[in-house]
């Protein structure tokens, strides 16, 4: 997941952002899946008035790269398939380099149910091999 940490105050929240309380070192391991976490606890600001005791409090808002490949993209999904499905096959056309990035980024689609724009364009390059 490509998301943005920011350490704000409290009062300086908008309605809908999206916060935490853990720090931008604990997300950085959590996204790279060393908490061992399969969700984190995130916090969404609603209309209600921030309490004044918590104005000064640093949280840390989440930003989400609206960059993203969604899992909904279909025709990413079909290209990656037969991209691995060529990676599979005895007499493949792709490098051991592709080979392995093209089951390393499946793994990531399955899992996180994105993939970045770098690694969408990666993959339409080796279907385009293909």
């Amino acid at each position: 997941m490509d998301i943005k940490i920011t350490k704000v105050k409290a009062g300086d929240l908008k309605v809908g952002d999206l916060y935490s309380t853990e720090d931008e070192k604990y997300w950085e391991n959590a996204l790279k899946g060393y908490a061992g976490q399969v969700g984190e606890a995130v916090y969404a600001r609603t209309e209600a008035p921030c309490p004044k005791d918590q104005i000064d409090h640093d949280v840390y808002k989440i930003e989400i790269n609206k960059k993203a490949v969604s899992v909904d993209d279909k025709e990413m999904v079909k290209m990656l398939q037969d991209c691995v499905d060529e990676s599979r096959a005895n007499n493949t056309v792709l490098s051991g380099w592709e080979q392995e990035f093209v089951d390393s980024v499946n793994e990531q689609y399955g899992e996180k149910g994105f993939l970045t724009d770098k690694q969408k364009s990666i993959v339409e390059k080796i279907w385009d091999k293909i």
